[in-house]
């Protein structure tokens, strides 16, 4: 019910968190899509107070990488619901 709710921005999203098997950060989302960092931002926020994304910690290999930016994940269920809705085509 609650992915129904969302806009077409934050179904777009979640939809590239769910393909993506690393956490991503602002900036990854930025280069995966058309989209422009404040509007990833605003999505991300309202996702993040509907408790659908996650902050996820760095690993070793990532810190290297991402240089103190925040990572987004989904939980396992919520990417695994998220790639069989995109697959049946919204």
């Amino acid at each position: 019910q609650h992915f129904t709710r969302l806009s077409a921005l934050e179904k777009r999203i979640m939809y590239e968190l769910a393909i993506h098997p690393a956490p991503l950060s602002i900036s990854n989302l930025t280069e995966n899509t058309s989209l422009t960092g404040s509007e990833i931002i605003e999505a991300l926020d309202s996702l993040e107070r509907r408790c659908l994304i996650e902050k996820a910690t760095p690993t070793l290999i990532e810190k290297s990488k991402v240089a103190n930016e925040v990572l987004f994940t989904l939980q396992p269920v919520v990417m695994k619901y998220v790639k069989r809705t995109y697959s049946k085509g919204l």
